[in-house]
């Protein structure tokens, strides 16, 4: 029942009453009605406030329940993964590939190493289970980016402990430079303590190569965790600043960082392998770094050999479906977009040598300074300025 049917009722029911007793009592009614009258009148007014309240707070509780699941994504359920190789022309997915099918002798060589990493997940179940997170913080990146800014303050006190230098190495194709900065591990690796209590082989060292997310650069939090996880546990940290980013660094060319461009990781790990010739080396990429290290390694397959390992790190693996997904505000995508796209702007600001390429190629840096997203932001600016 609404409050509005509920408040006409009890005042056609308070009438009657009131009617009743003034036939019977009309010398009283005349003195005590008017009391009475005004004190139902407040009562109802006060019933009617509270209905309202009532109803105000039960909406909100509704509304912020839908955006508590929207943001912790719980409506989302696990799902097994699809793993496919692509080798020549021939793609194969590795669920239809079975050990014993007849295969032709023209594709036997293309498939044999999708049989190979069939065998592998044969054996480890996990590859083929549907990822099912934990319910609170496991779905929902805000919670763990929240906890991750409270756990991450003993590794950033590690990391402030641990030998820094600045480095920097030029690009042969348009003379940019980049710079990057190194980690000296806090203690010798495990495998030199192995080596000093069995008196076997002489130790190894090992070098993590990173390149951070968008915007990323060696002062990253989420850098700097790593920095101090790793330096104490006798890893070095080998760090790419992107282009552009560093506060105190002018570009000498007008260029900035792009989203796939490996470049300047590339000429971070070969000024690396120079460094350190006797270490082992692991690449590492967070997010956009993730999609970095990926095309680095397979741009070139021979790159692989450098390396004992490869981490991607929150990696986004479509980048048209993630370039539609950031303008969709069901779980708030757009609004990082929008900040995304705002630190572009004002990265680009920092920076007159990009300003003055904007200038010369015609773009309206109103228009651009207006852009609400990194689609607009890209086809507005960074196309052009990239003339593509």
């Amino acid at each position: 029942m609404r409050g509005s049917t509920f408040s006409e009722h009890v005042s056609t029911y308070f009438n009657s009453v009131l009617e009743t007793f003034t036939d019977y009592y009309p010398t009283s009614a005349n003195s005590i009605l008017p009391q009475i009258s005004s004190a139902f009148a407040a009562q109802e007014l006060q019933l009617s406030e509270k209905l309202n309240t009532i109803y105000a707070c039960v909406a909100l509780v509704l509304v912020v329940l839908y955006l508590f699941k929207q943001l912790l994504h719980l409506d989302q359920m696990g799902e097994a993964p699809l793993v496919h190789m692509k080798e020549g022309d021939d793609e194969v997915e590795v669920d239809t590939v079975e050990a014993g099918d007849d295969v032709d002798c023209d594709v036997r060589t293309a498939t044999s190493r999708v049989l190979d990493i069939k065998r592998i997940m044969d054996k480890c179940s996990i590859f083929k289970s549907a990822y099912k997170p934990t319910w609170f913080w496991g779905k929902s990146g805000h919670i763990q980016t929240v906890l991750f800014g409270v756990m991450q303050k003993p590794h950033k006190a590690a990391a402030d402990m641990s030998e820094c230098k600045q480095y920097s190495v030029t690009l042969p194709s348009d003379g940019s430079v980049v710079y990057f900065h190194v980690y000296e591990p806090l203690k010798p690796h495990e495998s030199e303590k192995l080596r000093i209590k069995q008196s076997i082989l002489p130790g190894e060292e090992v070098t993590l190569l990173l390149c951070p997310g968008i915007f990323g650069s060696y002062n990253k939090s989420y850098v700097q965790s790593t920095v101090g996880a790793a330096c104490s546990r006798g890893y070095r940290i080998v760090c790419l600043n992107h282009l552009g980013v560093l506060e105190d660094v002018q570009l000498k060319t007008p260029r900035l960082f792009t989203y796939g461009n490996t470049e300047e990781y590339a000429a971070m790990c070969e000024k690396a392998f120079g460094m350190f010739p006797d270490s082992l080396f692991i690449s590492i990429g967070y997010s956009m770094g993730g999609n970095q290290v990926c095309k680095y390694l397979g741009e070139q397959p021979e790159r692989q050999k450098k390396f004992v390992t490869a981490l991607s790190i929150c990696q986004g693996y479509d980048c048209i479906r993630a370039s539609v997904g950031m303008t969709r505000w069901d779980k708030m995508q757009a609004v990082y977009s929008y900040i995304l796209t705002q630190r572009w702007i004002s990265l680009v600001e920092k920076h007159p040598l990009i300003m003055q390429t904007a200038v010369e190629r015609g773009i309206n840096w109103k228009d651009v300074k207006a852009a609400r997203g990194l689609g607009q932001f890209d086809r507005l600016f960074s196309a052009l300025v990239l003339g593509v």
